[in-house]
């Protein structure tokens, strides 16, 4: 028997190995300080900025125009998560300058609140900009992780973008990144409760790459050729499908004739 399944992951973040570090800055050019910051997942990422934001918010209360407050708070939120400072300074460094420049001469500008409405405007902009650059980053580094983890258990490896289908003898899997962290996967070419045991074994090896996993959801198939997954993905990969699917299509037919016994 065959499954389908769903997972959330993220990078993990509480003892990140050098092999994931390197994955990381490599998908981020290089800006990932690794002596310094572990990385950290969407959710921490946002958790920490609004905290910061929050706290510095507070310490500017009093500022006369509420606008130019708005504007510091933001710009130092950004300046107390290093991820997202050091992605800023590498990715978005005009708008940096541009806020910083602004606030170091805020005492002789007229259109105050209209300036700094502005930046505040632009200045979000770039850290959705940058926080974009991050999940596809993680999305990326979670692909070839899940690859790399593929290939230790001595499955032969071909990735087509997002895409990636792994074989071993008579057995596939099957596995789709998507950019909002889900990871879909699939088992074709397995008979009995063997995909569950191999299942396992491949969750246990990605989390030894360093992919955090929680299953969302899973459906068993029954059918050899694999599920929806598997169907979706597999014209992406037509080099040799036909012979490499014959196994698979004399085990439905087989399966096909013991269902109807």
């Amino acid at each position: 028997m065959s499954e389908t399944t769903s997972y959330a992951t993220s990078i993990e973040t509480t003892s990140p190995g050098p092999e994931l570090l390197d994955v990381l800055a490599r998908h981020v050019s290089g800006f990932l300080a690794r002596q310094t910051e572990s990385w950290q997942a969407a959710g921490e990422r946002q958790t920490r900025l609004t905290a910061a934001f929050d706290v510095a918010c507070a310490r500017l209360a009093g500022t006369a125009d509420p606008e130019l407050g708005r504007l510091a708070a933001m710009r130092q939120a950004v300046a107390d998560i290093p991820l997202y400072s050091l992605a800023a300074q590498s990715c978005e460094p005009a708008i940096l300058s541009r806020v910083d420049d602004f606030l170091a001469r805020s005492g002789s500008t007229a259109r105050l609140s209209a300036d700094a409405i502005s930046l505040a405007t632009d200045l979000e902009a770039a850290v959705e900009r940058v926080e974009t650059r991050l999940r596809t980053a993680e999305t990326e580094a979670g692909r070839e992780m899940a690859a790399n983890a593929l290939s230790s258990l001595g499955y032969l490896v071909e990735r087509r973008g997002q895409s990636v289908r792994a074989i071993r003898g008579r057995t596939t899997v099957w596995l789709e990144a998507k950019s909002n962290g889900r990871l879909d996967l699939d088992l074709s070419g397995f008979s009995g409760g063997e995909c569950l045991t191999e299942r396992e074994r491949i969750e246990q090896a990605f989390r030894a790459k360093g992919l955090a996993m929680t299953r969302t959801s899973g459906r068993y198939h029954g059918d050899p050729r694999g599920g929806t997954v598997a169907q979706r993905l597999r014209p992406l990969f037509p080099v040799f499908t036909a012979s490499m699917c014959q196994s698979e299509r004399n085990q439905a037919g087989a399966q096909k004739v013991k269902d109807e016994r």
